[in-house]
């Protein structure tokens, strides 16, 4: 069950960076202007 859940939360994980990376392609962000979104997080 435990097992489960890390594995779980690791393909959240792995798709919410697929996503922020579509997003930030799709805007034409440049590697300094993610930097600065990412340290806002």
């Amino acid at each position: 069950m435990e097992r489960d859940k890390v594995i779980y939360k690791r393909r959240i994980e792995i798709v919410d960076v697929q996503i922020y990376r579509l997003v930030y392609d799709l805007y034409g962000l440049t590697e300094a202007k993610i930097k600065v979104m990412q340290d806002g997080r």
